[in-house]
């Protein structure tokens, strides 16, 4: 299990050793870190470290600074910015070469059931909590875990196969028939022909 130093209620410190950085894929070149590669891996190394229950990020923004060590190594610094002033989070959130790691729930509309499992089998490998609804229209809404660092989301390339929602724009109990909760991504991707 990953170590963390919790410096103050809105920033942790994780140090990688060069192996944990190999383990998870961090690989630097010119004192740079791949920002897809980290974004991938981020909530991989925040729940091996266990901070959940101390450090909750679902629905915040995090400010995420990746430092390499001479031994190959790496400091990752994560700071939610919800503990920050305000100032201090437009000035964050507006700089280019800074990132910012969210994770919160994305919805998509989708007009076929082809569509929904053609999507989700990009899924496979990854960890995702998804659920899967039947709209009234008889079209699918699937709600999923989502994840950006700065403007680049893992989700984006579900637009590819369907339409984004807005948060208003969530299922709804009362209208919407839920046909799976959690396990979406194993059930529908299966179905893919």
């Amino acid at each position: 299990m990953l170590e963390y130093l919790k410096i103050n209620s809105s920033k942790l410190k994780i140090t990688l050793t060069a192996d944990e950085c190999d383990r998870y894929g961090i690989k630097e070149r010119d004192g740079e870190f791949d920002s897809a590669s980290v974004r991938e891996v981020i909530s991989d190394i925040l729940d091996e470290a266990g901070v959940g229950g101390s450090f909750s990020r679902c629905g915040e923004k995090l400010l995420v600074q990746l430092y390499p060590l001479k031994d190959g190594g790496a400091e990752l610094f994560i700071t939610r910015l919800s503990g920050v002033g305000e100032r201090e989070q437009k000035a964050i959130t507006k700089a280019s070469n800074i990132n910012t790691y969210s994770k919160d729930v994305a919805y998509f509309l989708f007009d076929t059931l082809d569509a929904l499992s053609n999507a989700l089998s990009l899924f496979v490998k990854k960890k995702k909590r998804a659920d899967v609804y039947l709209a009234e229209s008889d079209k699918y809404i699937l709600s999923i875990d989502e994840e950006r660092l700065g403007a680049l989301s893992d989700c984006d390339i579900i637009s590819e196969f369907s339409h984004r929602l807005s948060p208003s724009e969530a299922p709804r109990p009362e209208y919407d028939t839920l046909l799976t909760k959690g396990d979406a991504i194993e059930l529908f991707s299966a179905l893919k022909a």
